[in-house]
């Protein structure tokens, strides 16, 4: 279902260059394939890995250091 929508949002964005209506879809949809290899939900799954491990890291570099 997501895909769909993205792949319709891609469509009428690449419609205002209408002269590379094309191009601008194909090259728009191998990035997608490239970038996304698990698809919109496994990447969407991996970014947000990605900031809860930043932000516990942020936290953990922000903790006093215990005092002996």
């Amino acid at each position: 279902m997501l895909g769909a929508f993205a792949f319709v949002a891609l469509q009428e964005v690449s419609l205002r260059f209408t002269l590379y209506h094309g191009l601008i879809l194909g090259v728009l949809l191998i990035a997608v394939v490239f970038l996304l290899p698990d698809g919109e939900t496994g990447g969407g799954t991996a970014v947000m890995k990605r900031l809860v491990r930043r932000k516990a890291r942020a936290d953990r570099d922000r903790s006093p250091e215990p005092s002996i």
